[in-house]
């Protein structure tokens, strides 16, 4: 059953200076509330951060969690990426996200959830660098802990966590991920997109 369409964007929730939004998602994370739209067969859902208010239409600076959901009866895969990037959204697919639906539909599953171990949307790995080297704030600190915490529920959603970032370049971080995963879930499934 189709459920209805939602606006755009609703009211936030704001954690130090940063405003939290989810559209039109089908599950809840914390205090974001829960929403569902049916696009072209699939369920769509995406929560983003932004600076101040949100007018719906400027691009938002943070992405946590994408979410894509074609058959509730067959489990979920989590896909953790080294971070969001400007094009996929809750309304639009990207190059990126075709090819993981695709897998996740080969690969048995009927939901897939993509985070990335850095919330910052951004198609440049020098500017996602630069942008994690500058001295760290406290607002830094708290996207980072409200990410952690969004990555945690996707996987505890999930029956497979794959990762998918680059592991050259952004190891630290992605261990931190892998060290996270590992203590608050226990029995997970965890693979590398190679492998996958």
């Amino acid at each position: 059953m189709a459920l209805p369409p939602l606006p755009s964007y609703h009211k936030p929730t704001k954690v130090r200076g940063v405003s939290w939004y989810v559209t039109n998602g089908p599950m809840s994370f914390g205090a974001f509330n829960r929403h569902g739209i049916t696009m072209d067969g699939l369920q769509g859902m995406a929560a983003y951060g932004v600076s101040g208010d949100w007018d719906g239409k400027t691009p938002p600076l943070f992405r946590l969690s994408l979410y894509r959901g074609w058959d509730e009866k067959l489990p979920a895969v989590t896909i953790i990426d080294t971070n969001p990037t400007d094009e996929a959204t809750h309304e639009r697919d990207d190059e990126w996200l075709l090819e993981w639906i695709k897998m996740a539909q080969e690969r048995g599953f009927g939901r897939l959830w993509v985070g990335g171990i850095y919330p910052l949307r951004s198609t440049c790995k020098d500017s996602l660098a630069a942008y994690y080297m500058r001295e760290r704030t406290l607002r830094d600190y708290t996207v980072d802990a409200i990410n952690m915490h969004s990555l945690e529920c996707m996987a505890f959603r999930s029956s497979l966590i794959v990762a998918a970032w680059d592991e050259q370049r952004f190891s630290e971080q992605g261990d931190k991920v892998v060290a996270m995963l590992d203590r608050r879930l226990k029995n997970h499934q965890f693979t590398e997109i190679e492998e996958w």
